[in-house]
């Protein structure tokens, strides 16, 4: 995994309208935003901060949502009943930016390479890994289906480095395997509206 601690973080940008069928997260200041369908619940920082789950300093931005109320965001990732959404904007060290590749950008949520050498023939692709580029920004799109101590959980990723590799963005979304199959169609439409506008120049 590269070197840095996901934790639960700064949440920003929140604007759910009267009457609207989706909730806009993201932040203004790192050029990030994404769409949930309404009546998803959302984590920001005070909160987390008082159940304890954020410990020592955070990434710039993370933010964490879950499609049912009874999910505990501590427990994220997890093979829960129903969808749930994460994502982060993090700042990387000298050393993580010497370790930054599209291998490790897999990793960041999820440890794949390490679920699969533990448990060979458990780890399954669903879709092929697709790269991304856009402007400066590279990074990969992937699809896997993973052990967890609660069961089998499938997830859609997308990670993205700058040029100068010392930031990265990523949003994953997830749930049971079970659930992900049959909540496909809402999964893809969260992960397809992920945006960063940030150049990846600088």
């Amino acid at each position: 995994m590269i070197g840095f601690t996901v934790a639960f973080g700064l949440l920003g940008g929140l604007l759910a309208g009267c009457g609207t069928s989706a909730i806009y997260i993201g932040t203004t200041t790192q050029e990030m935003f994404y769409k949930l369908p309404n009546g998803w619940k959302v984590y920001n920082e005070k909160t987390l901060e008082h159940d304890g789950v954020i410990t020592g300093s955070g990434p710039l931005f993370e933010s964490i949502a879950t499609s049912d109320r009874s999910i505990d965001p501590s427990t994220v990732p997890a093979a829960s009943h129903g969808p749930w959404a994460e994502a982060v904007v993090a700042s990387l060290s000298s050393t993580a930016q010497q370790q930054v590749s599209f291998s490790s950008l897999n990793d960041i949520f999820v440890p794949v390479d390490q679920l699969n050498q533990q448990a060979q023939g458990s780890v399954s692709e669903l879709a092929q890994p697709q790269l991304v580029v856009r402007g400066g920004l590279r990074g990969t799109r992937i699809e896997f289906q993973v052990p967890s101590q609660t069961g089998m959980m499938s997830f859609v990723q997308e990670a993205l480095v700058n040029s100068p590799s010392d930031k990265i963005w990523a949003l994953i979304v997830g749930c049971s395997s079970a659930c992900f199959n049959a909540n496909q169609s809402e999964i893809n439409n969260i992960i397809d509206s992920w945006t960063v506008l940030d150049k990846g120049t600088s």
